[in-house]
């Protein structure tokens, strides 16, 4: 039985809900807004598969990469539209049209984040760009291995924990079909205290679209844009949104990711090629760069399917970082014991805000990036 007395040691994968063979296992969210599993003792076996498909318990190595790339989609529109490079895009629309289905984190229409299974072209958008909240993954491992049993190849994107609890949770015989695309992560927030952050926005009107990564200042001044249904339209650079500020400062991640030590197993991981201005200025225009890390066959395979709508530079290889042990800062606590009694816009200003030259520094940079940009400087 896997031990939940420490939230440390759960990421929330779901793995353990989806393989217990004797399905004593469900969950619920605590009083921060993370999913943990719960188990029936009295139908408990110890069979211990929980523990063994535990990305946690089994721990994570990596095979190590092979090839690694500097990449953008040839696509203006859907580079736009996407996070970085536009890459996954274009994996998922290759996957969909051989016939498979694609997994990912999308919103709801309540915008909680869920990881949903799509099979047509014109639902990648819902997957498409960067989601900095926990997704609910709900029974997609148990999707993935029935559609894997039918003969469907599936392409599955997520956390590195989220990949590696469905890796442990795949029998090796189905996994042939399996196609895995993880990120390097900077941790997950927590849902609930994302959906007071909506509740203050609103106020402005019913909420239609969320973007966290939308590139009007660019691709390296990316900013939260949150539009209302009467037309109102939130935009804030990333670190002058609030919500940002507090998930970049480590002060609203789920417990386990101060302790991560998740390495990457999937057969394909991205991240934002934030330092490419210094190593391939000539591919620094602005508007996003993915640095793109190939682990498998399978992942060569996939990406000599789309290379031929990509701009890409083969890159010195080495392991892109890993999400790694960090301090807890001392305001998380006071935020989550507050987190009931407050409004966001309250912890933030009790617990998240800083000082006043800290707030006109950030307001100085982000200037002089934004100007940056306009000039065609993209620093």
């Amino acid at each position: 039985m896997i031990d939940l007395s420490n939230k440390e040691n759960c990421t929330g994968c779901r793995a353990c809900l989806a393989s217990c063979p004797k399905h004593c296992i469900t969950g619920a969210f605590d009083h921060e807004g993370f999913w943990y599993p719960k188990i029936n003792t009295n139908q408990c076996v110890d069979c211990h598969v929980c523990e063994k498909v535990c990305p946690v318990n089994t721990g994570s190595t990596s095979d190590g990469a092979s090839e690694q790339y500097a990449v953008y989609c040839k696509t203006a529109l859907i580079r736009k539209k996407s996070s970085s490079g536009g890459i996954f895009p274009l994996m998922a629309k290759t996957i969909i049209g051989d016939g498979g289905v694609v997994f990912g984190a999308a919103f709801d229409s309540d915008f909680v984040v869920r990881h949903i299974c799509i099979d047509k072209y014109e639902d990648i958008a819902k997957l498409r760009g960067s989601k900095y909240v926990q997704s609910d993954m709900g029974d997609s491992i148990s999707q993935v291995k029935s559609l894997l049993k039918e003969g469907k190849k599936v392409l599955f994107s997520g956390c590195p924990c989220q990949v590696n609890g469905l890796l442990n949770a795949i029998d090796k015989n189905l996994s042939k079909n399996l196609i895995t695309i993880d990120f390097v992560c900077h941790g997950v927030p927590s849902p609930k205290i994302f959906k007071s952050y909506l509740q203050e926005r609103k106020k402005s009107g019913d909420i239609v679209e969320v973007l966290f990564r939308n590139k009007k200042y660019g691709w390296k001044t990316y900013s939260m844009k949150i539009e209302s249904k009467n037309g109102n339209v939130y935009r804030k650079v990333f670190v002058l949104d609030t919500y940002m500020q507090l998930y970049l400062r480590n002060l609203i991640s789920r417990p386990s990711c101060y302790v991560c030590s998740q390495n990457h197993r999937s057969d394909i991981t991205l991240a934002d090629y934030w330092n490419i201005a210094k190593k391939h200025p000539e591919m620094n225009d602005g508007m996003g760069i993915t640095k793109m890390q190939i682990h498998s066959q399978k992942g060569q395979l996939l990406w000599g399917e789309i290379q031929n709508q990509c701009v890409s530079i083969c890159d010195e290889i080495r392991d892109l970082d890993i999400q790694k042990p960090r301090i807890v800062p001392p305001k998380r606590q006071l935020i989550f014991d507050n987190i009931d009694k407050y409004s966001f816009g309250e912890l933030y200003s009790k617990y998240g805000k800083q000082g006043f030259l800290y707030e006109v520094k950030n307001r100085v940079k982000t200037l002089i990036k934004i100007v940056s940009y306009f000039l065609g400087k993209n620093l």
